[in-house]
């Protein structure tokens, strides 16, 4: 299964608010996942958000090992933040295997893009991932259309961005950012690729 088939199936649905649970069953039906968990925790939200840990488990003499998903988020961080990060987490399960970060060198070297970003065209495989994670959990929330009727109603002042964030249930900032000129043509991007 594709991203892009999911983004079909919410677009088509047409639903405020994406309720993030429904994604997870989606993938569980879609047999992209066996289990997928979504755990709070209390990560230090100066440092990191949320992760996902991707793995598989099989008894003796088993050959059809489980393949578990992970999602750990902080638990101190707003509702809608958590539905973000969550959602987030969960895209990465898209990401090309050469990309996962999956190895300490992998990871140290995410973090060091993420603190000091390089230019687009220096960044590693896992550093785009994770661009790609964070448009993908945004456009599931507001697809292209939905964000194009939103954005008509912002400009007849029959909404604001506020009422927008709130009918989303994503923080107002993100609401902003997917009503910008500059959200679509990345979201075009990653579903033509």
């Amino acid at each position: 299964m594709s991203f892009n088939s999911l983004y079909e199936h919410f677009a088509a649905q047409n639903v405020l608010p994406l309720k993030v649970d429904e994604v997870r069953i989606y993938l569980l039906e879609k047999f992209i996942q066996d289990e997928i968990r979504f755990i709070p925790s209390s990560l230090d939200e100066d440092v990191i958000f949320g992760f996902i840990e991707q793995y598989t488990e099989s008894k003796p003499y088993d050959t059809n090992p489980v393949r578990k998903t992970d999602i750990y988020y902080s638990n101190g961080m707003s509702f809608e933040m958590q539905r973000l990060v969550i959602c987030k987490e969960l895209m990465h399960i898209f990401d090309a295997s050469d990309a996962k970060v999956d190895t300490g060198d992998k990871l140290e070297q995410l973090l060091i893009e993420l603190v000091n970003p390089p230019a687009p065209e220096d960044s590693s495989k896992s550093r785009q991932e994770e661009a790609k994670a964070i448009y993908r959990a945004l456009s599931l929330f507001c697809s292209l259309p939905l964000r194009e009727k939103l954005k008509a109603q912002l400009i007849k002042e029959e909404l604001t961005i506020q009422k927008i964030g709130f009918m989303l249930r994503l923080p107002e900032a993100y609401a902003e950012y997917i009503i910008s000129d500059r959200f679509p043509p990345i979201v075009e991007k990653i579903l033509s690729a």
